[in-house]
């Protein structure tokens, strides 16, 4: 489905650097490369992240060019996820609190006698 109107502009700016300076083949320091932009929705509102990627710049190195990204990127959002890890846990937990509640129901239904009630769970009615 289409997006019918366009978000906010994010209000709040975040700049994450990788904790790493220097690399681990030689020890030599790690330069930042680039700069990676995009704008995650998280239930504060959208935020405009900019990582910082770092890559060894020693051409002997077995590491050269390879980049090292912040590591809390990982913690906010998915790799190509347009919304943070926050709103999918807050999305998902009724989500499937209430599938864990139906399956509960339709379990207990299909173990009850073909006559009657079902029967309450042994661990439901210790107390």
């Amino acid at each position: 489905m289409a997006k019918r109107k366009r978000r906010g502009d994010p209000t709040v700016q975040q700049v994450l650097d990788p904790l790493r300076t220097h690399c681990e083949g030689c020890g030599g320091r790690l330069w930042v490369a680039y700069a990676n932009t995009r704008t995650v929705v998280t239930l504060d509102g959208p935020v405009h992240l900019t990582s910082k990627i770092r890559r060894c710049q020693t051409p002997t190195c077995a590491l050269y060019h390879r980049p090292y990204r912040p590591e809390e990127e990982g913690g906010l959002a998915l790799p190509h996820g347009e919304f943070g890890l926050d709103v999918i846990a807050w999305i998902g937990t009724p989500r499937f609190g209430q599938s864990a509640q139906w399956w509960i129901a339709t379990t207990r239904l299909s173990l009850a006698p073909t006559t009657g009630e079902p029967e309450e769970p042994p661990w439901v009615s210790q107390k």
